[in-house]
């Protein structure tokens, strides 16, 4: 995994993205206000940022855990209008521009849309030396130990126009017309130290097969036992499914799974299960990463209705980054304090090859022991 993947998923999960008037649940995070300002500027303060928008220029600040200014974006196309800025009725989104089609659009958690009608360049221009800077297919990474800022442009069709990179200073995108350009400011987030060494993961891999036909889909339970030894989480891959990410998916042995779960609880595990967003279809033999987050959503909703389970293991998430943003933010509201364990080898950004991951310094304390023909387990060296 790259570090613009590790990282820009970590985002993923930490906050949240959805362009629409209401949303459920925003973890504490809101538009506080929205105004102009005496020089004419749009000014715009959300829990994390102030975004100011005057002619072309949109400037964008951190507010946590101290205001700086991260980042300058450039757009010719952006109008603004003459109009105050509108800030939906549950102040989790701010538009600017002309009622009919707002050129910018800020969210509750920091993140700024421009969406120009026409074609254009759209620059961002960093206003601070990063320590760590990415760029993979179209989306930017900027990051320090004080927070930073990501750029995702949004394609409405296959294929992308050019990009030109300025190493650790920002980059220029064209966009076509219809296309948008995210950009997110966010703070430092703390590695979860205690989580990391409280909680070894064990990954059963019964020998491959199709789902449905797996020899031994749960682990046995001896394998249970020994491997408690090892690790808390046990993750239990796709071979305990009678099929492969379809809405009616169940147990390949309900009797079985129930008496796995039973003994895991008592043995002091932490179950997860199977699932995945970028695989799901809503039925068998449609092409996969077509379905809609909330279609996805609707068969988590039974997995953790019908199973007691501890979290959801993620084989993948949608390429589309603003889907693999919101079939996120759902998922978080859906578990609660129930783990969320998401692979992303390259989705949503699509990496040409292995780079080092940014949370290398973190992975340095860790080491991965082979436990069984079958499984491996994460322990802490």
């Amino acid at each position: 995994m790259s570090r613009l993947t590790t990282a820009a998923l970590a985002l993923i999960l930490a906050t949240g993205l959805a362009f629409a008037d209401a949303d459920p649940d925003r973890f504490g995070m809101a538009v506080e206000s929205a105004g102009r300002a005496e020089d004419g500027s749009v000014v715009v303060v959300t829990t994390g940022a102030r975004f100011v928008a005057r002619g072309a220029e949109i400037a964008c600040f951190q507010r946590i855990p101290a205001e700086r200014r991260v980042a300058t974006v450039v757009c010719h196309a952006v109008r603004l209008g003459r109009a105050a800025p509108s800030i939906s009725d549950d102040r989790y989104l701010c538009r600017i521009g002309p009622h009919n089609a707002p050129h910018l659009e800020i969210t509750a958690d920091s993140v700024l849309r421009v969406a120009p009608l026409r074609p254009s360049d759209v620059a961002v221009r960093l206003q601070f030396e990063p320590e760590w800077f990415e760029t993979e297919e179209r989306n930017l990474f900027a990051a320090d130990f004080r927070g930073g800022c990501g750029a995702y442009q949004v394609p409405t069709r296959r294929g992308w126009e050019p990009f030109e990179i300025d190493p650790g200073r920002g980059a220029r995108f064209s966009l076509p017309a219809g296309d948008s350009l995210l950009l997110s400011v966010f703070p430092p987030r703390r590695y979860d130290w205690v989580q990391h060494t409280s909680e070894q993961i064990v990954h059963d891999f019964p020998p491959r097969s199709e789902p449905g036909a797996a020899t031994r889909p749960f682990p046995t339970d001896g394998q249970l036992r020994d491997w408690r030894a090892l690790g808390n989480v046990l993750v239990l891959h796709l071979e305990m499914w009678d099929s492969f990410c379809t809405p009616d998916k169940r147990p390949v042995d309900a009797e079985r799974f129930d008496h796995v779960l039973e003994l895991a609880h008592e043995l002091g595990w932490r179950v997860l299960i199977y699932s995945s967003p970028y695989f799901y279809r809503t039925r068998a033999g449609l092409p996969r990463n077509l379905s809609e987050p909330e279609e996805y959503i609707e068969q988590l909703d039974r997995l953790l209705t019908d199973y007691p389970v501890g979290g959801i293991y993620w084989d993948g998430t949608y390429d589309d980054v603003e889907k693999a943003w919101r079939v996120a933010r759902l998922a978080r509201q859906r578990l609660g304090d129930r783990r969320l364990y998401v692979h992303c080898t390259r989705k949503p950004f699509h990496d040409s090859g292995p780079t080092t991951s940014c949370a290398a310094r973190a992975a340095a304390a860790t080491s991965w022991t082979r436990t069984s023909s079958a499984s491996w387990s994460q322990a802490t060296t």
